[in-house]
């Protein structure tokens, strides 16, 4: 794999673009020049707009290489810079991985952090991206319009999490019984919380496994004795 298309280097330098500071197609160009640069990328750069590039992670995919982080602070760019990743040319990142959250109760604001796992099969490389979400206002946009494997992904996290993704076709639990309160992955779920006794969904059902007929079994006759008498005779 050459230089161009290798994720295991990343840019750090101050990039000059055409489009806005702080617009989503300012993003993927600071992403594009991330993969294509050939320099270390150390993170921490804040791009007007609230669009945030971390460090890397400190695991491992294919090999020695690391997976670059980007958080998006403004959940309004967040749905225009899923699509550039996934159609600009320079990305194709046309798979996704893996959707979950991560919940910072008391340790940092916004409280929830909603993440990507995206993986372009064409250029062999992967990229995480975080959307922050804050806890009075638990939504960002569904990406199932763009990748409809978020369906289940995004079900799964609010189940878990209680954060809602707007526009998605149906959003409802899939882990969980419909009747189930409360979002048990939230670090401020009851470790001993009871939940409600529900009623059947429907009237509970004689066994009728004792009404089953079963004609009797059939002894052949001949092929045991005889069995028995040759291993005697033996």
């Amino acid at each position: 794999m050459d230089k161009a298309s290798d994720s295991s280097s990343f840019d750090s330098a101050a990039v000059e673009c055409a489009a806005e500071p702080g617009s989503a197609q300012h993003f993927v160009a600071e992403v594009a020049r991330i993969f294509t640069g050939g320099r270390v990328f150390t993170g921490g750069r804040v791009f007007t707009g609230g669009l945030v590039a971390e460090d890397a992670l400190k695991g491992k995919a294919r090999g020695q290489e690391k997976i670059p982080v980007f958080s998006i602070a403004s959940k309004s760019e967040a749905l225009e810079i899923f699509q550039l990743l996934r159609d600009d040319e320079a990305m194709l990142f046309n798979m996704l991985i893996d959707i979950t959250a991560v919940d910072w109760m008391d340790r940092r604001e916004p409280r929830f952090e909603i993440v990507y796992q995206l993986l372009s099969l064409t250029y062999q490389r992967r990229i995480c991206i975080k959307v922050r979400v804050g806890e009075d206002d638990a939504e960002t946009p569904s990406v199932t319009s763009l990748w409809p494997t978020a369906s289940f992904l995004e079900r799964e996290v609010w189940d878990m999490f209680g954060v809602r993704f707007s526009g998605h076709p149906d959003l409802r639990r899939i882990l969980m019984y419909d009747e189930f309160k409360g979002h048990p992955l939230r670090k401020d779920y009851p470790i001993r919380g009871k939940q409600p006794r529900v009623p059947l969904r429907m009237p509970e059902l004689r066994n009728t496994a004792a009404d089953m007929h079963r004609d009797a079994l059939v002894q052949i006759s001949g092929w045991k004795s005889s069995g028995v008498k040759a291993e005697k005779q033996a």
